[in-house]
């Protein structure tokens, strides 16, 4: 689901309903308080499950602790949408 030993750590599984608690829980391990980046260019499929797994790595990581590189589309149209883009540390 994530790859890679250390930051940026390379999302590569769909971020769907399906697969936002196992992400939740696997990102979140990765945030031990430090700066953590993840990198979303190879996430095959997104829906508003993403936000919500974005959002709780956020609250996980506390404030300037999380960065996102290469959010899919969908996800920042979704993000406008909802009005939370302002909230999603991007890199």
């Amino acid at each position: 689901m994530i790859q890679g030993s250390a930051s940026p750590y390379q999302v590569v599984a769909p971020m769907t309903y399906a697969t936002a608690a196992e992400l939740f829980a696997c990102g979140q391990a990765l945030l031990l308080g430090k700066e953590t980046v993840f990198d979303f260019a190879s996430v095959p499929s997104a829906d508003s499950s993403a936000l919500s797994v974005i959002l709780g790595w956020q609250r996980v990581a506390g404030e300037g602790r999380l960065r996102l590189r290469n959010l899919p589309e969908s996800v920042l149209s979704l993000a406008k949408l909802y009005d939370v883009a302002e909230l999603l540390p991007l890199a």
